[in-house]
């Protein structure tokens, strides 16, 4: 693919998801045992505590106080893999709401279900599957506290995301979109099977 070509298809889709935005919805039963992405020699999970947001806060620099104090008081949980003593991955888990800051909304979870976002891996660290790793020891984590359903809400254009999902066992079950026309917006829950989704709960305006 040319230069100019990439270009473009970059400039398509910002154009595109500035008008519309959709996430998939995803969810993966947690009572699967098995543990076919074991954390690579040299690297330890741990589920940081409020000492800890220090380290956490230089991993992730772009991330304000506020925001981290808001997900500790609403009980959301901090899983990171560690390099000796340094964090080089880290994703959030809650069992009450799906954060969708992409959809200016939140996505309401159901009783039993865990969602996992805003994962990120040091750019060093990226091609040895910490994010695959982290995944099962969260999916045991959760499922030995009564737990049955871990969501998934990723971005219908961030195809690297759902490939990813697909081998640790996630299935899409329907989408959420909005729909910006000036002042104008529309959100919308289309379900694909049987299961519920979790509500959409658009946030408020500052």
């Amino acid at each position: 693919m040319s230069a100019l070509s990439h270009g473009l298809d970059v400039l398509r889709v910002k154009v595109l998801t500035t008008l519309l935005r959709r996430v998939v919805v995803l969810v993966r039963a947690l009572d699967r045992d098995g543990n076919d992405f074991p954390l690579p020699e040299g690297f330890r999970l741990a589920v940081l505590a409020e000492h800890d947001l220090g380290a956490y806060r230089a991993f992730r620099p772009d991330q304000e106080q506020t925001l981290l104090d808001e997900r500790l008081a609403r009980g959301d949980l901090c899983f990171a893999v560690l390099a000796g003593e340094t964090i080089v991955h880290a994703t959030w888990a809650s069992s009450a709401l799906g954060p969708l800051p992409y959809l200016a909304a939140d996505a309401r979870l159901l009783e039993g279900d865990v969602c996992l976002y805003d994962s990120y891996t040091e750019r060093s660290f990226r091609a040895r599957d910490l994010s695959r790793s982290r995944d099962e020891l969260c999916r045991r984590h959760y499922r030995a506290r009564g737990l049955r359903r871990s969501v998934a809400l990723i971005a219908r254009e961030n195809v690297a995301g759902l490939r990813t999902a697909e081998p640790l066992g996630y299935r899409p079950i329907g989408e959420y979109g909005w729909l910006r026309l000036g002042s104008l917006e529309r959100r919308w829950s289309t379900s694909s099977g049987s299961e519920p989704l979790p509500v959409l709960v658009p946030r408020r305006s500052s």
